[in-house]
């Protein structure tokens, strides 16, 4: 993926003299400003994965348990 940034930056050099390294900075800026919160969805929906899933098991297994007791002699 950085290389791909990188020969952005340079196509986008070469293609107009005005952009220069503090307008990649201001417009990374911006863009993080606007997504910023979104981009640490994945990483937080990540740390929740197993204690989604955990809870998850954890009620199959008590309804499992429920269905034994209704129903087992």
């Amino acid at each position: 993926m950085s290389v791909g940034v990188f020969v952005a930056v340079i196509i986008l050099r070469i293609y107009s003299k005005s952009n220069t390294p503090s307008v990649f900075l201001k417009d990374c800026r911006r863009m993080m400003d606007v997504v910023g919160p979104l981009s640490m969805l994945p990483m937080l929906l990540a740390a929740l994965g197993p204690y989604l899933q955990l809870q998850a098991t954890l009620q199959l297994e008590l309804l499992f348990m429920r269905l034994a007791w209704r129903y087992l002699p």
